[in-house]
């Protein structure tokens, strides 16, 4: 839908990220058939875009 979705997807395509099931989580949170759910609310503005799932490094930092 989005340049950033393209942008996931080629994150997600490598293979510590589908090796790990994070991919599925993606899939899944994105189609809402899971909830997204974020260990504190201070970090949900850093991970909303990725539907909570820790995609990029600069996530982390």
């Amino acid at each position: 839908d989005h340049f950033e979705e393209l942008v996931a997807l080629v994150a997600l395509f490598r293979p510590g990220p589908l090796q790990s099931g994070m991919v599925d989580d993606f899939i899944h949170r994105k189609h809402g058939r899971e909830p997204v759910v974020y260990l504190h609310d201070s970090i949900k503005s850093i991970l909303e875009p990725t539907y909570g799932v820790i995609l990029y490094q600069e996530q982390v930092m």
